[in-house]
């Protein structure tokens, strides 16, 4: 059974592709590592609360935002280290185009993987709560 068939109707699983991590999110809340990966995660637990990931999640990958300091080096969405002292070359001079990171502060395709990552969670943890209170109710 491959890692994305771990989850169940009460629990789903998602990946942290960024570490080659894979998680459970259970019915109560708790993110459980599937993988070593995952396990290294968060730092050697069996498991953590939903917003004690978050928080892990934060930490790691905050500071690649757009608008921050690694965005304006050009490094997010995959572009590797401007200089900005270097010339830009025989296609600036005759006034052409020159290819080169997107503006700081433009989405990236690695914003669109972290939006999509954390609409997942979000939704799973509504679930998760929603199926919990019809639980009790």
């Amino acid at each position: 059974m491959s890692l994305a068939e771990q989850g169940t109707p009460q629990s789903r699983t998602f990946t942290e592709p960024q570490i080659n991590a894979w998680y459970r999110l259970t019915p109560q809340g708790a993110v459980e590592p599937l993988n070593r990966e995952a396990t290294t995660g968060l730092g050697g637990r069996r498991s953590v609360t939903l917003a004690a990931y978050q928080k892990l999640v934060a930490a790691r990958y905050g500071d690649k935002l757009p608008g921050s300091a690694y965005a304006r080096k050009g490094l997010a969405g995959g572009y590797g280290l401007v200089d900005p002292t270097a010339s830009a070359g025989p296609a600036a001079a005759a006034g052409r185009a020159v290819a080169g990171p997107s503006p700081a502060g433009a989405p990236g395709p690695w914003m669109w993987t972290a939006v999509g990552g954390g609409a997942a969670l979000a939704a799973g943890a509504v679930l998760a709560l929603r199926r919990r209170s019809a639980a009790r109710g």
